[in-house]
């Protein structure tokens, strides 16, 4: 069946448009960015090739929204993100609205509504940017699966596990919940199979072609899901076994691992924030009205000692919303609803949404709830984090309910006057029942601002607790507001039918309704200038003279901080100097092991980490210049109007910063003509503690001794960290009588593959850190890249295809105005 998409997709595009720019407008300049903690914003020259080798290798995957990598520095595109993925999400809400025969402004305004919501919106103040993602792909998925049920052509059933491998790739625990709904969404259609056709016939015709599906989904996100089931639950089981007692003669009790996997839980008082945003504060340690709620604070929580919470994100729902939702439900007494014809607005899945609603609620509540306990107790389920993440399914139900209630709104208004009256009936039954509780919440919290103010002063959330304790009423007076703004235009739409005025008015829902969340979000908006991160100043120029533009590994003895926190330490990085002080997951516990063993001799604490250069204050003396570091510049850094600035000094003084390069010189990748050989991994550091002596410490064979030889050399034609490559490559010298042990600037990883001449060679585990090789006698070339997966490969191109196919869809639909 055609339907005309006409007015409403301009009316909606032009709304998103406008509310993408009310919300990020003043961090879609060039040098500013949102403030997001766990969202990436500081990137080096290689971050394509990153990105390209996780395709490869299976730890990324290429899904449509991956073709934003095309499209520039990514720091242009970092915003872009969050908003072509929400649109993304909504498109997919309402591709499932039309699905079930919506008209186009009650599915799109869904969809709308669902873009814009609350939790799922909101997180990119904390930059959970794989969620993002994961929308973007992932709610196609639920029209796709209708699709199916519906007589569904092979290519539905193929785009339908594409989009589900698609969806994976970032978030396999938030993408486990989603499948979890997907698949209770297919048995629903199962059981109304069954109920409307009186047979099981959907065995015989559904069913086996699911085969398309789970084929797809092996072959696309084979890797990933592979991946998720070993690497991530790996680190999983890291994560809770670290929680626990650190005393060794302690009981280990399943408690706290029920406390480490129930933090986040929503708390009961949290649901009056369905319908009034900001009650209890926005984001937590946000002024000026930072979150003061229970979401987020440790079950142990000692006031004055700890944190209070964590929490970056609403879980508003939007007032307008749960008005059209629950109008959803209307029907009038004296018709049955329409069968599903050809026509007709299907409103049969409406009670499976509703339940959805309530049972992610329930589960969302976490430990204050008996609920999750049955969730958890399941094989695997107690390592899902964070119940609060159920929430994201209970935004999704309530906003494919608000769907179907536009629906509802667009049919009575096209009614006749008795049928019109008695939809605005129970309209009014339901605003007077949600503008009771916000009356009722405005009025105590009013009453109670005293007392809040006195837990929020316990607390010590902000100096200012009085007037944060008066977000409480302002918010659900607000709603309150809201309400009647919403409800009102909807009867004006109601009244005439047809007339112009009225035509505005039936839009009027869909307006205020994602303007109210557009505003919402708006709070959580913390605009940075990352100008003097990406800039490049005099030390940074100092140093690629230096490295003659090429990536090096650093010791940064100057700042210490994080990139969030540390301006000059990400200006470094993102120019291509790796700070081997500051160490990622993995090697944390070498290379704070190696800093608090040669705290004393920094030098060899630059050699061990295979530093080419060291960035240090001269009082501190730690550096001998001219006897343990050649220097090379001297500078200052000092604040100036636009930030801080680095300035050269021409003598070294009391509080000049220094760069030199450490004696020896020890950058990577370096020949080792001896080197200890024959050391398991789990034994390399100790040894390195225990007594280091600048040579390397290898689980290659052993060396036979032989320093002599001389003519060793190294010559690098292309390296991982310039632009564009993703192969360490060049031409290695060993004039010697034996094999030597090349070690690269690469860390080491069980995925990297080296070939000496071509032919494969091993690759070895040096200092705990880096990968390595050994050479033979001569002239060889050699290249060391990680290996790539054929699973993964079959997967990219299978992505490319069926990416076409979808566009080709597209433009189909759109040509025929469907």
């Amino acid at each position: 069946m055609k339907r005309k998409i006409g007015w409403p997709a301009g009316l909606v595009g032009v709304l998103f448009v406008l509310e993408m720019l009310l919300v990020f407008g003043n961090t879609l300049l060039p040098d500013w960015v949102t403030f997001s903690p766990d969202c990436t914003k500081f990137f080096t020259p290689d971050w394509f090739i990153s990105w390209w080798d996780g395709v490869l290798t299976g730890h990324d995957s290429l899904h449509p929204f991956t073709l934003m990598n095309f499209l520039g520095h990514p720091l242009w595109r970092r915003e872009l993100l969050f908003i072509l993925s929400t649109f993304g999400g909504g498109l997919g809400v309402a591709y499932y609205l039309r699905t079930q025969k919506l008209d186009s402004l009650a599915a799109l305004g869904g969809g709308l509504f669902f873009s814009l919501c609350g939790y799922s919106f909101t997180l990119f103040c904390a930059g959970h940017a794989g969620y993002f993602e994961l929308i973007s792909c992932g709610m196609f998925a639920f029209g796709l699966l209708a699709k199916c049920f519906d007589g569904g052509k092979p290519i539905h059933y193929v785009l339908l596990g594409a989009v589900m491998a698609w969806s994976e790739v970032r978030q396999p625990d938030v993408w486990f919940i989603f499948m979890l709904l997907l698949g209770a969404y297919g048995l629903w259609r199962t059981f109304r199979w069954w109920r409307e056709r009186h047979d099981c016939g959907c065995f015989k015709t559904v069913y086996p072609k699911l085969l398309l599906t789970a084929l797809t989904v092996a072959v696309i996100g084979g890797e990933q899901i592979r991946t998720a089931l070993t690497a991530q639950l790996d680190a999983r089981k890291q994560q809770m076994s670290g929680v626990q007692k650190s005393d060794a003669a302690a009981p280990k009790t399943s408690e706290e691992n029920w406390i480490f996997a129930t933090n986040w839980s929503l708390p009961p008082e949290d649901i009056l924030e369905f319908a009034a945003p900001g009650v209890f504060g926005d984001c937590s340690f946000n002024p000026p009205n930072p979150y003061w709620g229970r979401l987020g604070r440790p079950v142990d929580y000692k006031p004055g000692s700890q944190m209070p919470n964590y929490r970056q994100h609403t879980v508003y729902l939007g007032i307008a919303t749960i008005l059209l939702a629950l109008a959803a439900f209307w029907r009038k007494k004296s018709v049955r609803d329409p069968e599903c014809g050809e026509s007709a607005p299907c409103f049969s899945d409406a009670p499976f949404w509703a339940g959805a609603a309530v049972v992610a609620t329930l589960f969302a509540l976490g430990r204050f709830t008996p609920a999750y306990r049955l969730f958890y107790s399941l094989p695997y389920m107690n390592f899902i984090r964070c119940p609060v993440k159920f929430h994201h399914l209970t935004e999704l139900a309530v906003c494919v309910l608000a769907g179907f209630g536009l629906q509802r709104y667009l049919a009575a208004a096209k009614a006749d006057e008795p049928e019109r009256a008695a939809f605005v009936k129970h309209l009014f039954a339901i605003a007077t029942g949600l503008a009771v509780l916000l009356l009722a919440g405005a009025i105590v919290g009013g009453a109670a601002t005293k007392t809040f103010a006195g837990k929020i002063s316990q607390l010590g959330v902000t100096n200012d607790s009085a007037s944060l304790a008066k977000c409480f009423p302002v918010n659900c007076a607000r709603s309150l507001a809201f309400l009647g703004t919403v409800f009102g235009a909807m009867c004006l739409g109601l009244r005439r039918p047809g007339k112009t005025v009225a035509t505005v008015c039936l839009a009027m829902p869909v307006v205020l309704g994602s303007l109210d969340l557009a505003l919402v979000a708006k709070r959580y908006i913390q605009p940075r200038n990352v100008t003097q991160h990406y800039s490049e100043n005099v030390l940074i120029a100092k140093m690629h003279e230096i490295t003659k533009g090429k990536p090096a590994k650093i010791a940064n003895f100057v700042t210490s901080g994080g990139f969030d926190q540390d301006w000059f330490g990400a200006s470094l990085f993102i120019n291509g100097y790796d700070n081997v002080l500051m160490p990622n997951e993995e090697t944390q516990k070498t290379v704070l092991s190696l800093y608090q063993k040669f705290q004393s001799n920094p030098a060899a604490l630059c050699s061990a980490l295979g530093a080419e250069l060291a960035l240090f204050p001269v009082k501190a003396g730690f550096f001998q210049i001219n006897t343990s570091v050649e220097p090379l510049f001297f500078f200052n850094i000092r604040r100036g109007r636009d930030g801080f600035k680095i300035d050269e000094a021409k003598a070294p003084a009391q509080d000049t910063l220094a760069l030199g390069r450490p004696k020896p010189n020890t950058s990577l990748p370096t020949l080792y003509p001896v080197w200890h050989g024959a050391v398991e991994p789990d034994r390399q550091l100790d040894d390195m503690i225990s007594g280091f002596d600048g040579r390397p410490y290898s689980n290659a064979p052993a060396s036979s001794g032989e320093s002599s030889g001389g003519g060793l050399a190294v010559k690098l034609d292309a390296y991982r960290g310039q632009t564009g490559v993703r192969t360490t490559r060049g031409t290695v010298n060993n004039t010697g009588n034996s094999d030597r042990l090349l070690v690269f600037g690469d860390r080491y990883s069980s995925e990297l593959a080296a070939t000496v001449d071509g032919k494969p060679t091993p690759v070895y585990l040096a200092n705990n850190l880096w990968a390595a090789i050994t050479v033979p006698p001569g002239k060889h070339q050699i290249a060391l890249a990680p290996r790539i997966a054929p699973l993964a490969v079959a997967g990219a191109v299978v992505s490319a295809l069926l990416m076409a196919v979808m566009v080709g869809l597209g433009i189909r639909k759109v040509l025929r105005h469907e």
